[in-house]
């Protein structure tokens, strides 16, 4: 199921009860977690390390069953409706080849019978019922018009020479036409060199677009100690040399 970022999420929960149940109240409610995994790397290849993040879980009352010792047996609706927080970050997967890395951003919604009796809960933390039902969800983020700021770098780079040697500095300012990208958008570039000091021309642009990843994770060593780490990696995912544009030298 799909949904974006302010959506109301509707639902109806049919309950067929065939044996009584002690429970307080029927619940709905919305769960977001982070899940990574990752490969040690060197020395440490043989480690795996993985992690959890429980950053969102929202619970409203659908119906209450206040004196009553126990949810009534037989067959019952409940409708309900909620809106999706327009401040989460959206449904989100990445994972490297042979699974060496993985990094997931998942939702769901769930409904549930809070038990009165601990022996009615699934965990022994007593946080899950065993009467419960859940769905997966993408939340997605809204397409929304945000002011156009451009977003400029500059870069000194050094021109001619051996190794550095007899080189000179050209000034580079690459100009992007905006700061934040939807996928699918045109990213429109525009570069201004100063080379008016520089004996030798400047005969490309190359440009590149780079993902980088940073995946924190923790294992348990044979002493029981947690070991915490944090795994980055990059790639280029695009290149492109521009030879028909230079910059000519003084």
């Amino acid at each position: 199921m799909r949904y974006e970022l302010g959506d109301i999420v509707r639902g109806t929960i049919h309950m067929d009860q065939t044996e009584p149940f002690g429970g307080e109240e029927l619940q709905v409610g919305m769960q977001g977690a982070e899940f990574t995994f990752f490969k040690g790397k060197g020395d440490e290849s043989q480690w795996s390390y993985s992690g959890k993040n429980t950053f969102l879980h929202s619970v409203f009352t659908v119906n209450k069953y206040y004196d009553a010792k126990e949810a009534p047996v037989g067959k019952s609706s409940f409708n309900f409706a909620f809106r999706i927080a327009d401040w989460l970050p959206e449904t989100f997967i990445y994972a490297s080849d042979f699974n060496r890395q993985s990094v997931k951003r998942a939702y769901s919604v769930f409904a549930e019978v809070v038990p009165k009796h601990a022996h009615d809960y699934a965990d022994a933390a007593k946080t899950i019922s065993i009467f419960r039902g859940s769905q997966d969800i993408h939340v997605l983020r809204r397409h929304v018009e945000v002011p156009q700021k451009e977003l400029s770098t500059e870069v000194i780079s050094k021109v001619g020479g051996v190794m550095g040697l007899g080189s000179s500095l050209a000034k580079t300012v690459v100009i992007f036409n905006q700061s934040i990208y939807y996928p699918g958008e045109i990213c429109k570039v525009r570069i201004i060199c100063d080379n008016s000091k520089c004996s030798s021309a400047v005969k490309s642009f190359k440009l590149k677009f780079k993902r980088k990843i940073y995946i924190s994770g923790e294992r348990k060593t044979g002493t029981n100690d947690m070991v915490k780490e944090v795994q980055k990696s990059s790639k280029y995912l695009y290149q492109h040399k521009d030879t028909e544009h230079g910059c000519g030298a003084k």
